[in-house]
């Protein structure tokens, strides 16, 4: 068969409203039959390039025409077009939306075929995909200069004799020619475009990996040339180095060759919304390590699959000297998208990182290259920095993907293939911060969790804050016994605590036995040890004070109200409240007859079914065994009531059309107590204990329970343990049932805050994730919900919110909550609410002469330490390193004063390099923080 035209019929009246909409097979389809047509066989056959022509108008089918139909419009052809086609000697395909199927079909009714069968073929596939690839290019950008509102400035004789020339010298063998033709088609696509767009468009392939995928597809997606980025945490290249050292080595050539760059971050991509600031710095570290070790470098641009960004993420990044990184995620969960490409994301403090704003196309779809145009043409109209980005798991990209790949080893027509390495250095920084809401950001972990089967999705956060807090208490006490032998022992110069920095401070009952980093400390405050029980050391490895509930019963006599001791058992003399200054200590001693008689008589906490002390008072509901109010003695009215309960599920739906608040008909058991008793009373701790059962509306028993609520004398605070064991489960839909407990407050309009990496945010959530607190603030007052890193809360209505307990999957039965009254540093309340209080026994005198001290001390009480380290110098202690949080959402100046004098200080980056010296006079380091600012700083010790 002679041919003579190419021609695809396309479902538009021009190229400007040619559809770049359509998804799946339509998009594939569209592609394909216009791609196939650029077979270089076809091309040299027909000594034409393609032409198009409207689906609804099609053309008079002629003898030696090539009619292709998209599935997209084959139905719109008359009813009888094909048989007038037929009869006319046309060849038309329709119905086929797969390229290949379209090119056989092609080439089969106008190329004879050879002896014995089989389709001739006389070039080769790496170069017929190039001819696809020029289709494609010239077809996006002639689309781009009209999306654009430019008429098409390409040359377009020059162009087909270039397609035709490529074409006819591959049919006949040579390949060199034809690229070198098919390389100046390009060039005159790029020429065309640069005219309307004369700067750099840059394209960005990002390709995850997993541990499924680290063998040949990997090493399929390394062999191309372009510029690849991999996602990949930690973990992934640690796996990569022992099952596949080939695909390392791979990865390792083109890192060396600055054609890859690795994206990543953590070792293991863990919850980093649910942890503290210092937790999200060792997930990184980690990461570091496993990147160094196997590839020779950390990686400099963040990211993560799974959903996990935060707004502390900048802050961290930037001290750790990170180029840019991605602000998305390709798992479940919600994130906001920038306005721009790039991004200037700025998290809770000052801080901002470059990042990619914008989340990637999908290059395993046909769709993502159709509405390339669209895409692109937004980011030219509105982005300083034109550029997409495409992500994809190894060897699972479309195959329009790949031709618009290979169009850019001939010229960047549509733009250049970069590393996110090149890309954050070589572009300008946006112009304008981009600071998203902190509701926006949306966790999908409780959901995927109880989906999953993850064993003890709720619990599994508060044991690794518990020991998160435990490690660091340990570590903490460590440095100060490193601090205080290197430099030698000067308890003189200890300093006292002042009462402006210890007012509302919250206790913790849950003390500690002694252990060897205690004694270290101890020792080194105390090198005059004496044997025998004369004295109770407290060490408080925060650096705030705080109020401990202590067991004096080993002293020969009871301690005096007088110092660090507030108040002393009246009855028995077996415990103590006593307040320890922040990163220091307390030492309680034997009292005197004469100071016994004269302190100020104590009634018991504990009076019936209430609760009371200097501060509050609670009162425990006769039916129901909860709280039925918490009242500030300074205040009128209640603050807060506590149940137990059992969400029964979502109520059934309305029907279409009608609409009704998620909130009503909702069901919750019902809260019954059997017993009401005091379980333990004295003049400084008191408590009462309820236990009963959880019914079903119907009347059976969904669980029983036992709820002990503790109040300590001097303490705006309320402790609550629970003890609950269920009979029913609740259901997998983990938000709508779950065992919880329930707080209600009377004041509607009071603002909800959560706690998000040791700050306190303003919320309008109704799920909220909150390991640390939830805070209700009125016009005068503020309430502390303390989570004990419980993560997941409810809120029901405007008055109620849910803690949960127990969702499908938990095996945990004892759960603790707290509540804090008019503390202005909720953070701390929490943090102080789960943290270990470590005493040490046995010790006489009191150190330096004093009943208590500091090492270290903060006269801002929203400035807290989080780390501390010791500066080393040839085997010799010569200063220390500190890391400070501001939590009160407000900077200004702070003083660290320190037990003995210091040379210098400044502030350097969570890297180490060194950024600005900071004023020094004496034992006072002075520093300027900002809101929320997490800083390092290191000080030298004065010799």
């Amino acid at each position: 068969m002679k041919l003579t035209d190419l021609i695809v019929l396309l479902p538009c009246h021009s190229l400007e409203d040619f559809p770049t909409y359509h998804t799946g097979e339509e998009a594939e389809g569209l592609l394909a039959a216009w791609t196939a047509l650029w077979h270089p066989s076809l091309l040299a056959a027909a000594l034409k390039t393609p032409a198009w022509r409207r689906a609804d108008e099609p053309p008079a089918p002629e003898s030696g025409m090539l009619l292709v139909v998209p599935t997209v419009v084959y139905h719109e052809l008359e009813g009888d077009y094909a048989e007038r086609a037929a009869a006319a000697g046309a060849v038309l395909i329709q119905g086929i939306h797969r390229r290949q199927e379209i090119i056989e079909r092609a080439l089969a009714a106008i190329l004879p075929l050879p002896e014995g069968g089989g389709m001739l073929t006389t070039v080769s596939r790496e170069l017929t995909s190039d001819f696809f690839a020029v289709g494609l290019a010239y077809l996006l950008t002639e689309l781009l200069t009209r999306r654009m509102r430019y008429m098409s400035n390409l040359d377009e004789t020059a162009f087909q004799d270039a397609v035709l020339a490529a074409a006819t010298a591959a049919t006949t063998g040579d390949e060199n020619h034809a690229r070198d033709r098919l390389r100046r088609a390009c060039e005159l696509l790029y020429e065309a475009r640069a005219h309307f767009y004369p700067v750099d468009t840059y394209l960005v392939d990002l390709t995850l990996v997993a541990s499924t995928t680290l063998g040949a597809s990997l090493r399929h997606e390394l062999a191309n040339t372009e510029p690849i980025n991999l996602l990949a945490a930690g973990e992934v290249i640690d796996e990569m180095a022992e099952r596949e050292p080939a695909s390392l080595a791979a990865v390792r050539e083109r890192m060396e060759a600055k054609t890859l760059t690795i994206v990543g971050g953590e070792c293991h991509e863990a919850e980093l919304p649910l942890l503290p600031l210092e937790a999200i710095l060792a997930e990184l570290e980690a990461g570091h390590r496993a990147y160094e070790k196997h590839l020779g470098k950390k990686t400099e641009v963040f990211g993560r699959r799974r959903a996990g960004l935060t707004p502390a993420l900048p802050q961290v990044l930037r001290g750790l000297d990170y180029k840019g990184a991605l602000h998305f995620t390709l798992d479940d969960g919600r994130f906001p998208q920038a306005d721009r490409s790039k991004a200037l994301w700025e998290g809770t403090s000052a801080t901002a990182i470059d990042a990619l704003g914008r989340a990637p196309l999908d290059a395993s779809q046909a769709a993502s290259v159709l509405a390339l145009v669209e895409k692109l043409g937004e980011s030219m109209d509105y982005d300083f920095v034109s550029m997409l980005s495409f992500a994809h798991w190894p060897a699972l990209t479309s195959e329009y993907y790949d031709d618009l790949r290979r169009v850019c080893r001939y010229a960047p027509v549509l733009g250049k293939f970069v590393t996110l390495n090149e890309f954050f250095t070589s572009t300008d920084s946006a112009g304008a911060f981009s600071k998203f809401n902190l509701d926006e950001y949306r966790s999908p972990y409780l959901k995927q969790a109880v989906a999953g089967g993850t064993a003890d999705p709720l619990s599994t956060h508060v044991r690794r804050r518990q020991a998160e807090q435990l490690n660091t208490a340990a570590a903490t006490l460590t440095i100060l016994a490193s601090l205080l032998a290197g430099a030698g022992v000067r308890n003189a110069e200890c300093g006292v605590r002042s009462e402006e920095a210890t007012r509302h401070s919250t206790p913790n009952s849950e003390l500690r036995t002694p252990n060897s980093t205690q004694q270290s400390l101890a020792a080194a405050l105390c090198p005059s040890k004496v044997t025998g029980a004369n004295g109770v050391l407290l060490l408080n490895p925060l650096s705030f004070t705080r109020r401990a509930l202590v067991d004096v019963s080993s002293l020969a006599a009871p301690p005096d109200v007088a110092g660090p001791v507030i108040a002393v058992d009246a009855d028995t003399a077996q415990t103590a409240v006593v307040e320890v200054p922040g990163s220091g200590f307390a030492w309680v001693g034997p009292g005197t007859a004469v100071a016994k008689k004269n302190a100020k008589p104590r009634k018991p906490i504990a009076r019936e079914h209430m609760l009371v002390n200097e501060l509050c008072e609670v009162t425990i509901h006769t039916e129901t065994g909860g709280i039925r109010s918490i009242r500030d003695l300074t205040a009128r009215g209640n603050r807060l009531s506590q149940q137990i309960a059992m969400r029964l599920g979502s109520p059934a739906p309305m029907p279409a059309g009608l609409w009704r608040d998620p909130d009503e008909g909702i069901r919750y058991s019902e809260m019954v107590a059997d017993s009401i008793e005091i379980s333990s009373n004295s003049t400084v701790a008191g408590e009462i204990t309820s236990r009963g059962r959880l019914l079903h509306p119907e009347g059976r028993e969904l669980a029983a329970f036992a709820q002990t609520t503790r109040l300590v004398a001097e303490r705006a605070g309320v402790e609550i343990e629970i003890e609950l064991v269920p009979h029913e489960q609740p259901t997998a839909d983990a938000w709508s049932s779950y065992y919880a407990c329930r707080f209600a407050w009377p004041d509607d309009l009071e603002e909800i805050r959560r706690s998000v990496h040791g700050a306190s945010f303003a919320t309008e959530l109704k799920r909220l994730e909150a390991p640390d607190y939830v805070e209700m603030v009125g016009g005068k007052t503020r309430t502390a919900i303390l989570t004990g890193g419980l993560p997941y809360h409810l809120r029901v209505g405007p008055r109620m919110l849910d803690s949960l307990l127990v969702v499908r999957g938990e095996t945990a039965r004892r759960f603790r909550l707290g509540i804090a009254l008019e503390n202005p540093q909720p953070w701390q309340a929490a943090t102080e609410f789960i943290s270990p209080s470590p005493i040490v026994a046995g010790l006489s005198p009191a150190p330096s002469g004093t009943p208590s001290g500091w090492l270290f001390h903060l006269d801002a009480r929203h400035v807290t330490a989080t780390h501390w380290g010791v500066s080393v110098e040839d085997g010799r202690v010569i200063g220390f390193q500190v890391r400070l949080l501001e939590s009160g959402g407000h900077g200004g100046s702070v003083t660290l004063r320190t037990f003995r004098d210091v040379a210098s200080a400044q502030r350097v980056t969570l890297a180490g390099e060194r950024a600005e010296e900071l004023p020094v006079e004496g034992d006072r380091i002075r520093i300027e923080i900002s809101a929320h600012e997490w800083l390092q700083l290191e000080a030298r010790w004065k010799q």
